[in-house]
């Protein structure tokens, strides 16, 4: 098929360099206009960082100027962000370039205010800190009708032995899961039932400490779910990485949101169902 001029509504066969006779002539002489992307009312722009010669704006868009020609760069939904990327530079995650170019001086979780991840414009985006989750988790623990909120509450407002308690709980019902779910699979597992309960108490532990939690509602479900990501996932034996609480209490932790809870397996709810009248399940 014979390419035409890249010159927009003109229809001439390409001559040199993408253009036809004509424009690549004004094009040698540096007469031709260079192409422009039109603002959309409000929208400011501003270099991204690490991608000379592209921008992004307010708006979420991102365009390339290379050649002096301006071009809008189209997203891909991957992994449930939108991403920018060309054969020259790396993916670029669109919010968070959104975030970084026009509030530099903050920090913390972007987060959607409307809970929409293809909505990335600046005023749909926020740094959420752990304070400012610690203060919402705190808001849903006191109005939570689970008899874990007072418990909850007083850990992210700072009592460290509070969920001392709700932990030893949750081991004792693991130690009634994990060898039934194990004994089930009928198979060789190279990971010890011990590291398994430790491994999910860890994983529990640092998603409340990162208050990312929305609902106590179901709690020990969710215990048994992640202790079923947990044995799904692990193969082959890994000693558990407790030395991430040790990090920065500010570093970012993105463990187990509630908005990536999963059901457990039917064999798994199965065996927390028999096991729900006992104090562990209760």
């Amino acid at each position: 098929m014979r390419k035409i001029c890249k010159i927009e509504g003109c229809s001439n066969p390409a001559y040199g360099q993408g253009y036809c006779r004509n424009h690549y002539e004004r094009w040698r002489r540096g007469t031709l206009s260079k192409r422009t992307i039109p603002d959309l009312p409000g929208e400011r722009w501003s270099p991204v960082e690490g991608h000379p010669q592209w921008y992004i704006s307010t708006e979420g868009r991102v365009k390339s100027a290379r050649g002096g020609h301006e071009k809008l760069l189209k997203p891909r939904w991957v992994g449930g962000r939108l991403l920018v990327g060309d054969k020259q530079y790396s993916n670029l995650t669109v919010h968070l370039a959104v975030l970084r170019a026009f509030r530099p001086d903050e920090e913390g979780k972007a987060i959607y205010k409307d809970g929409d991840p293809l909505n990335v414009r600046l005023n749909n985006l926020q740094w959420e800190t752990i304070t400012d989750r610690r203060a919402a988790a705190i808001a849903m623990a006191e109005q939570s009708k689970s008899r874990w909120g007072v418990t909850f509450s007083a850990y992210w407002r700072g009592d460290n032995t509070a969920l001392d308690q709700f932990l030893e709980e949750m081991r004792r019902l693991l130690i009634v899961v994990v060898p039934r779910k194990l004994d089930s699979w009928h198979v060789g597992y190279q990971m010890e039932v011990d590291d398994v309960i430790h491994t999910t108490l860890v994983r529990v532990f640092l998603s409340i400490h990162a208050a990312t939690l929305t609902s106590l509602d179901n709690i020990t479900a969710y215990v048994c779910t992640v202790a079923d990501r947990v044995l799904l996932g692990h193969w082959k034996y890994t000693r558990p990485l407790v030395s991430m609480i040790a990090a920065k209490e500010e570093q970012e932790i993105n463990i187990l949101d509630v908005a990536g809870w999963h059901a457990p397996s039917a064999e798994l709810e199965a065996i927390f169902r028999e096991n729900a009248s006992s104090p562990a399940g209760a």
